[in-house]
């Protein structure tokens, strides 16, 4: 298939690589980028860290890095380990893919009203810390980098695309403005039922949405067209 990958680089090269290896033919183009943010170290004490996006962890500082690396680091999928080891973790605990997830394990863990420090983005979903504030922990957001909208040619057209990956609600928004039509036999691949339901309305009964919501789970969902 002819595959649209619209994911941020460089994580948009990289899964590039893999629908190539897969016999796939692919067209990159980010609809969104990363931009890491100058912040200080958080002030305290901590007594674990979380985490559910790679990126958060890619940017952080290594002053923030070498700070909490200690910790046991939660994380929500196995990329993000991988980011979480890669920057210096040595003791990451793998959830089950997503926020809501990871609850049970930091309650095995943590004592209850252990404060975390939640290495995130300055757009995110809220689910994580609600989940852990309500089970009596106490949460610090630190904000490690933002997600901004890419400018693209207005020439920049969907001919030919059987399968477009939608890796956020972001991209979902920016898909119409940035492409305009899809051909009618292109399907939208999300990761998640906030994603899909994202899209513009006569393009949501074309999406599959993955089981898992991780790039695994949008691979099987891919496999399944």
């Amino acid at each position: 298939m002819k595959v649209l990958v619209t994911r941020p680089e460089p994580d948009a090269s990289r899964t590039a690589e893999r629908l190539i290896a897969a016999g796939h033919e692919v067209v990159i183009a980010p609809l969104q980028e990363i931009r890491p943010l100058s912040i200080a170290k958080p002030e305290g004490e901590f007594d674990a860290v979380a985490a559910t996006s790679a990126n958060a962890l890619r940017h952080a500082s290594e002053r923030i890095v070498a700070d909490l690396a200690p910790l046991p680091c939660f994380v929500v999928g196995p990329e993000t380990a991988r980011a979480a080891r890669d920057a210096g973790f040595a003791d990451v605990r793998t959830g089950p893919g997503a926020a809501r997830g990871l609850v049970d394990i930091v309650r095995n863990t943590v004592m209850a009203g252990g404060r975390i420090a939640y290495l995130c983005g300055r757009q995110r979903k809220p689910d994580l810390e609600y989940c852990l504030g309500t089970a009596g922990f106490s949460i610090v957001a630190v904000e490690i980098y933002e997600t901004a909208a890419v400018e693209k040619p207005a020439d920049l057209i969907a001919d030919g695309i059987d399968a477009a990956l939608v890796y956020s609600v972001g991209a979902a928004r920016r898909l119409s403005g940035a492409f305009g039509a899809f051909p009618a036999k292109t399907r939208f691949v999300c990761i998640s039922g906030d994603a899909a339901a994202a899209l513009p309305a006569h393009w949501r009964q074309r999406a599959t949405v993955a089981v898992r919501p991780d790039e695994e789970g949008l691979f099987e969902a891919l496999s399944r067209l």
